[in-house]
């Protein structure tokens, strides 16, 4: 099982000199896994993602965490949904007060976008999952490769993928905090996952910052990141999600640190591959 890192920048395109390290382009993240090619949000990563894979043929399976603008703005560029060799299976929660089918369409409308969704040329099936309530789980997706659950994000939530093959596990968790108990479902989720994927977007001094506080923002601090994988027993924590203002040398300084606490920590970059 594989994990590659195609975005791993928070919010939005981050094109400067000091970032081009760890990369700028937004969340998308490729897992195989149970003989499948998952994709994982496409933001503005899915676009060199697209290129590489262009001549592939089959299916490729897109699971999208939520439909914000920063995991969803890439897929018009995403080449092999113009491709008719291609079977696009989409799943997102169905819980947004759009569909994503809704969502994709209106991304890609006049005057957005000169070609509509209805005329990409892959062959694209829409499948809904079911979470009615926070922390609501779906299992056993794709012959048990993958499991779900929804967690608290404004406004409407967001979907946690877990994936296995045997005793091996990878968990993507991105746009989630954790104040005040919210998102303490995640722990049993994780438990002992061998590649633990998480959003750590800002500071402690950064989210609690009086003049500027991020709580209720909907993303993690790396000081609870750290706290969730020691109680969770997680083998390694892979930080991502990473604040468009965090320099590369700022991000070399805060995993340096964060390994002071949680040796196996490191720090997503564009181009990351992890095999378990």
């Amino acid at each position: 099982m594989k994990v590659i890192f195609w975005g791993v920048r928070g919010s939005v395109p981050t094109p400067r000199k000091n970032v081009l390290r760890y990369g700028g382009n937004t969340t998308c993240y490729q897992v195989l896994a149970g003989g499948r090619n998952f994709v994982v949000d496409s933001g503005t990563g899915i676009i060199e993602l697209g290129r590489a894979i262009e001549s592939l043929k089959g299916t490729i399976t897109l699971l999208f965490s939520h439909l914000h603008h920063d995991h969803t703005q890439g897929f018009p560029f995403f080449r092999p949904a113009f491709s008719p060799a291609v079977n696009l299976d989409i799943y997102a929660g169905n819980f947004f007060k759009k569909r994503v089918q809704e969502v994709l369409t209106d991304t890609m409308a006049d005057p957005y976008f000169p070609v509509p969704l209805n005329k990409i040329g892959s062959k694209i099936c829409f499948n809904d999952l079911s979470m009615p309530n926070y922390g609501d789980t779906v299992c056993g997706l794709f012959d048990g490769t993958v499991d779900a659950m929804r967690l608290v994000h404004p406004t409407e939530g967001v979907i946690v993928y877990s994936f296995r093959e045997g005793n091996r596990k990878i968990v993507i968790a991105t746009d989630c905090e954790h104040y005040d108990g919210r998102n303490d479902q995640l722990a049993p989720f994780i438990e002992g996952a061998d590649i633990f994927i998480h959003d750590t977007m800002y500071t402690d001094a950064e989210y609690s910052n009086p003049r500027a506080p991020r709580r209720g923002w909907g993303h993690a601090t790396i000081e609870s990141a750290i706290e969730l994988s020691q109680k969770a027993r997680v083998k390694q924590l892979v930080c991502t999600h990473h604040e468009p203002t965090h320099s590369d040398d700022f991000l070399d300084e805060l995993f340096d640190h964060a390994r002071k606490s949680f040796p196996d920590t490191i720090g997503a970059y564009e181009g990351l591959q992890i095999e378990v």
